[in-house]
């Protein structure tokens, strides 16, 4: 498994890892980075099957996503870390809070419950995807992320967020579907 990641700010500084949200890349991250470069060492990472990270072609597991995350801690020796998680990555902080709670020194979850939806509504959308591509559910996804107001507003963010989602290989996506499909943490 490939993971890519960036990794900001000074060496000595305690890490804080932002792990971005289903359908999104590391680049989610980009606009609030610099102000915490003073204070913290930031590692940005791509979740399997996002961004520029590899595609494994079975079904996820937030236990998986969470590993990975463990995985990359190890390999560049960052024994604790705070984690930062959106909606998915929030997920994926509950999994590591729970299974690895000496790694997470602060969690802090954005977005996110204990169960995400239900199965019919990921399984629609995950024959949705394999039916009609990452296109067909475009809409409905920035419906579901921004305000009314906010889509009247910033057309150009509105169409740089598409063309982004759009990008989304539809294997790695509808692998992670599933992975928010059977987390529970209630």
């Amino acid at each position: 498994m490939q993971t890519n990641y960036k990794l900001s700010g000074t060496p000595n500084s305690p890490v804080l890892i932002f792990s971005n949200s289903l359908g999104t890349t590391m680049s989610m991250w980009d606009n609030v980075v610099p102000f915490l470069l003073p204070y913290f060492q930031v590692l940005q990472y791509d979740t399997r099957g996002h961004g520029n990270s590899s595609i494994t072609p079975d079904p996820y597991t937030i236990e998986l996503l969470g590993q990975d995350v463990i995985d990359l801690m190890n390999k560049l020796n960052i024994e604790e870390a705070h984690f930062c998680g959106l909606s998915m990555g929030g997920l994926i902080g509950k999994w590591l809070a729970i299974h690895h709670p000496k790694r997470i020194k602060k969690l802090v979850l954005s977005n996110t419950a204990a169960k995400i939806g239900d199965a019919e509504t990921w399984n629609q959308r995950i024959v949705t995807i394999k039916t009609n591509g990452m296109q067909s559910i475009v809409d409905a996804t920035m419906q579901r992320w921004f305000t009314d107001g906010f889509i009247a507003s910033s057309k150009q963010k509105i169409e740089e967020q598409k063309l982004s989602f759009s990008n989304n290989n539809a294997v790695g996506y509808t692998n992670a579907c599933a992975a928010v499909r059977d987390a529970d943490f209630r």
